[in-house]
Formats: C-alpha cells, structure tokens, sequence
C-alpha cells in the first residue's frame, strides 16, 4: 500500500499540473460608490453594485456580501444596473460599460452570478455621469419575461424573453439614467433622459446629449419623447394615489398625467435648489422609493424625508442610532458624519416595508425600524482603487497599502486585514518603507484632496501617523507631480523623488533628499533634456525608481521609455534587453526591473549590466530577499532559488491588478476596483 502511495504521489508531482494558489480578499472596509440593494425571490439572496467595483451578492439578507464580478471578464467592473427576476433568486440580468472602454452591455446568469453570458452589446456607463440616478434595467410587474434597458447612447432596448434576446426600440440619442413600469398599468412605462456631456471611447471624443423625457403606452414595445424635462428618476405615488414622484434639479417633481407634465411638491422638504458643485448638500435630492402607503425621497446629505398616504407635506424621518462596525470592528470611515453623504438609492423590502436599505458614497446601511436606527451592512464589499503596497517587516507581515481617496492602510498581519492610518495623504500614491529602518516610511499624494500626488509624507512610526515633508528646492508644486519616491537602504534620510515635467534644473527629473524629506536637490545631471520622464497622473502604475544596495540608482521611464542608471555623480543610458521598462525594484545584489505588455523582467547587477531574467512575464512585479512574483501569461510567476520560475496562481477574481507586494510567505495583489488579495506562496 505504501509503495503505491509513493507512486501515485511520484506520478502526480512528475505528470500532473501544480495546485494554483487561491487568493482571499482582505478585509479593508472600503465599499466605494454603492448603487443599488435588489431584492429576490429569496429573502436571504440580495445583490447590489457598486460604480467601479462589480457585483456582489448577499446569501444572509444583507448581513455579508461576497464578490461575483470573478465569473466576468476582468476588465467588466463598471456596473450600472441589477435587475433579478421574480420567479427566481439565481437568475439575473447586469448592466456593465464604462465611457473609457469598449462598450461592453447586458449580462445574464442563471446560476446565481457564478457564470454569466453577454446577451447584448450595449453602452452603459457605470463611472459615468448620473450613475447614481434611478435604474437603468426594468422588469414587468407581471411579466418578467418582458425586460427594457435605457443606455448611455445606445437607445431604450427590449426584451420578451428574459435577458436571452434583445431589439432596439430608438432613442439613440439619450443618456437614460431610469426607467420604470407603472405597477398599476403596466402598459404604462416612463424613461428618463438627462443632459450629459461625457467622454466616448468609440469616438474618443466628448459627445453630448439632450434631455428628454420619453413615455410607453404599450408596455415598453415603443417609446415617444413628451418632454425636453431633466427628470433624472422616478417613482410611482402609493396605488390608490395616482400619479408619479420625480426629481427635477435635484429637487422633488410630481406628475398626474404620467410625465405629461410637473410640479413642484416639496412642502416640508429643504428650500432649494443647492450650490453649484455641491454634492452632499441638503436640498440636493437624487434617490426616491415606493412603499405599499408612503413614499420617501433621500437627499444627499443622508437626511431621509417620508410623505405618509392622504398627505402633501414631507417630514423628515430622524435617525436615533447608527452603528458602524465591519466585521467585528469599528469601521475606519466610522463617527465621521458621513452615512448618506451623495446618497445613491433607498431600497424598502417588500415583505417587509419598515426595512429599508441606504447606499451612498462608501457604504450600505439597513434599517429594521423605518429609519430610527441604522446598521452599516457592507461587510465583505471591498469596491477600492489600490495605488500602492509596500511590506514593512517580513517576520511580523506588517505592510502599508495606499487608496484611492482613503489614504494610507496598515496590515499587521500580512494583509487579512488593513486599518486606516492617522493624517495619511487621502490618495497614498507612492509608498516607501527604509530596509534599515522599519519606523520610517515615506509616501506621495495630494497637498489636500485631490486626484494628485504633488507632496511628500513621512512617517516616523512605521506608517501609523503622517505628517508632510518639505518643498524647499522642488519646482512649484501646483504644476508638477510626484508619484515615484524610494528611499536609500541604509541610510532612511536619504530619498529619491521622481517629478513630472520637462527635465531641467528646477523642473522635472529626479530629486534627491539628505535630510529626510525636508529639503530637496535637483539630481538630473546626465539625463536627456526634453519630455517628461516622469507621469503626471495619478492614475498611472509605473514604479520608475529605485535605490540599490550600496547606492545606486535605476530610472525607468514609461512616459519616454528606456531606463537610465546612475552610479556616482551622473546618469547613464541603461541598453535593455526587451521592452518598454514600467516598475524598478531594488532587489538582492542589484535591480529587477518589470516590463509592460509581458515584454520580460530584467535583471540589473551593482554593475549596470542588464540581462533577460523571464520572458513572456512582466509588470506588476514585486520583490522579497530571494523571491520574485510578476505577472506571467498565464497567470502569476514566482521565482525563488530552489525551483526557479513557478506560474503559481490566475488572476485574483479576474481583477486587473495594479500593485503588488511580497510580505512573508505571502503574496499581496492591490486591483483597480476590487479592493486587495493575498495567496501564500509555495
């Protein structure tokens, strides 16, 4: 018996492909810009979907989520619209497009989210303008066979058989933000259209858009135009009632002749209309909700307003308790005032009217008691942009992750979980940890709060608290930026700052820093003049610096290509032996450097000799004392000293994969909208 043991074990380890490692989410408690609560069938199963971050679905009646956007292609995370169907919890139709990408258009899964297929080719804009505003997928009340789609410039499209097949009806022109079936009269359906003006991928150009209000009297088979009104959403008064509840400049409309015509009908509600530019502002209303005899009508500053049946006047529904914990703990964005802040949609149950759900900019709330006390409900929703990760100590697995519009987190335990950290840029962009001195760390991100990285942090403390460098000797930093920051590895006061800009003395081009931060000099010497080397935007993923072990420094220029080597007082050319450079990382006795499209990763000895390291593989990358992971073709590749290259896992949740790091045993993959993953490694 043990001989075949070892044979079948022998067999395995020669003839069968390697396990693929699997990647967990970390738990940060970042939710982005939640849209929608969609209730099932089953009282348990809930989705919702959030601007940049994918599906995700609740099997405990919103208690927990868990991610589905891995059954889609990676680059399908800008959702817009959920609809289920009422006969059954598992079959579900989304809504999926960004203005910046290729359109992409309507999903069905029968499977409960674990598959799903494109049933139609169409523009929808998920980070777009109005993505907030009303539902862009809609369902016969009686009929859920029968599904309408308003798109972003593709017109109103109908289905009869559930999501399988769909036909144009027109109104190609519009950028419909909601559309509703009457429960009433089904045959009668409204669509809303507002004026946009909004990037175009196919064009690559901005097109613009007219409002308009369109109307169905045949239950959704043709649309005519009624108006040139910006209803951005609707929603039908109680049955019995009559009439339709809509938003008209961000402030409540009412109509009795189905969208003929508006009024006004705010009576208790905030004078408007809001500040220009104003998101989170009192009289600015974007969300409105049916229940069997009341309506309610959110406004942006998180304030719920509710019009009881047989009455005209609005009254305010007030909050008695909020509790904020995620997964067991306070929540990071917790006692900050900010539930409802750009309120997104309110969801009322209906089994079970007194329970309602919120979304908003970061999170999801439910209310057992018509609005008197709220939960935060989002745990396991992890929608976040990651800039950047950076390990601090291999032995504790203490690592620093910087966010999008969040600031900078920290992991003590090699990323399950992350805490936000104290006075941190609100966009950590480029993290750097000292190898000599795990107290100091510094970062790049914005002055204030803003899109950029146009000041250095440090901190003292191993990322804890924050508190800005200096600017004496950069150029003015209200023109120039500074994603690329790396520290010396023996001695932390000594840091390296790449700016954006035309390389010259007082402009772009790397600086230097003795002084931990506090002064700065222009150490361009050598370098071609001309075109940036360095990225203005934020958005980018380059890693262009790195300081080597006994000093040297490697440059990597995505914005011009090529890479430059700097050993003394001046830079050299650095011949490569592939393509375009976009990540350099110190690493053992030398640089690794990560190219993009997979063109290779490079190795860079002390000396400035480069050599082909991988093939086929690429950035991201990240580095640990004799390990290496990289993107590969099939996957991720590791490298280490006893079985050379591994292709170890796939992509973490069909994610696209913007940073990684290597902390411990363990891999750590930041994503563009699906928060962090980490896998141990072999």
């Amino acid at each position: 018996i043990i001989d075949t043991l070892v044979g079948v074990m022998i067999f395995a380890e020669l003839f069968l492909p390697p396990a693929r490692a699997e990647w967990v989410p970390s738990h940060i408690g970042g939710g982005g810009y939640i849209q929608r609560v969609e209730f099932t069938r089953d009282p348990r199963v809930l989705y919702t979907y959030v601007d940049v971050g994918g599906l995700y679905r609740s099997d405990d009646a919103g208690k927990s989520w868990r991610m589905l956007h891995g059954s889609l292609p990676a680059d399908h995370y800008e959702v817009r619209g959920v609809s289920a169907d009422a006969r059954n919890a598992k079959h579900l139709l989304a809504a999926i497009g960004s203005p910046w990408q290729a359109p992409q258009g309507v999903f069905r899964s029968t499977d409960g989210g674990a598959t799903f297929t494109k049933t139609a080719p169409l523009r929808f804009a998920g980070n777009g303008n109005w993505r907030w505003a009303g539902q862009v997928l809609a369902r016969h009340p009686q009929n859920p066979d029968v599904v309408l789609a308003g798109t972003a410039g593709d017109g109103i499209w109908r289905s009869g058989d559930a999501g399988r097949t769909w036909k144009p009806l027109g109104a190609k022109d519009a950028y419909f933000t909601d559309i509703r079936f009457d429960p009433r009269d089904p045959s009668i359906v409204l669509a809303c259209a507002m004026p946009n003006r909004e990037w175009s991928f196919l064009t690559k150009a901005d097109r613009d858009y007219a409002p308009a209000f369109w109307r169905s009297s045949d239950g959704g088979k043709s649309f005519r135009p009624l108006s040139a009104e910006p209803i951005s959403e609707v929603t039908p008064l109680p049955s019995g009632r009559g009439g339709w509840i809509g938003i008209r400049d961000a402030q409540v409309v009412r109509s009795l002749d189905h969208g003929k015509s508006w009024q006004p009908f705010s009576t208790g509600l905030p004078d408007g209309p809001p500040p220009a530019n104003s998101y989170t502002h009192g009289s600015r209303f974007q969300a409105l909700a049916t229940g069997p005899d009341f309506v309610l009508a959110g406004a942006s500053d998180g304030q719920i307003y509710q019009l009881s049946a047989g009455t005209t006047r609005w009254k305010p529904v007030y909050r008695k308790l909020i509790l904020e914990t995620y997964i067991g703990r306070p929540w990071f964005r917790g006692g900050l005032g900010s539930a409802g802040w750009a309120l997104a949609e309110i969801a009322i149950d209906p089994r079970n009217p007194r329970r309602w759900f919120m979304t908003d900019w970061y999170a999801i709330y439910q209310t057992p008691d018509a609005g008197e006390t709220w939960q935060l409900s989002m745990d396991g929703v992890e929608a976040t942009v990651i800039h950047s990760l950076a390990a601090i100590n291999h032995a504790t697995g203490e690592l620093l992750m910087g966010m999008a519009d969040n600031g900078a987190f920290r992991s003590e335990d090699g990323a399950k979980r992350f805490v936000r950290t104290d006075a941190s840029p609100t966009n950590a962009k480029g993290l750097a940890p000292s190898p000599s001195d795990p107290r100091r760390v510094y970062a790049t991100g914005p002055q204030g709060h803003d899109w950029v990285a146009n000041q250095v942090y440090r901190s003292d403390d191993g990322g804890r608290t924050w508190q800005k460098g200096g600017t004496a000797g950069l150029p003015p930093m209200d023109r120039h930026r500074c994603n690329a920051v790396a520290v010396h590895p023996t001695r932390p006061d000594e840091v390296w700052l790449g700016v954006s800009g035309e390389v010259k003395p007082g402009a772009g081009g790397p600086y230097q820093s003795t002084d931990g931060g506090q002064t700065w000099t222009w150490r361009g010497e050598g370098l071609p003049t001309g075109p940036a080397l360095f990225s203005d935007n934020i958005w980018s993923v380059d890693q262009p610096l790195a300081v080597g072990p006994t000093g040297e420094v490697l440059l990597v220029s995505g914005e011009r290509g090529g890479a430059y080597f700097r050993k003394g007082d001046a830079w050299t050319p650095l011949p490569l032996p592939t393509a375009t450079p976009r990540e350099v990382y110190r690493w053992d006795s030398g640089f690794v450097i990560g190219m993009g499209d997979l063109g290779g990763v490079v190795r860079v000895g002390t000396d400035g000799v480069a050599k082909l390291f991988r093939a086929e593989a690429g950035a991201p990358l990240a580095v640990a004392p004799g390990r290496v992971i990289a993107r590969a073709k099939t996957g991720f590749a590791v490298w280490n000293a006893l079985d050379g290259w591994r292709v170890v896992s796939a992509e973490p949740a069909h994610r696209v994969v913007r940073t990684l790091a290597i902390v411990g045993d363990r891999a750590v993959a930041g994503t563009s909208g699906g928060g962090v993953f980490w896998m141990r490694l072999p």
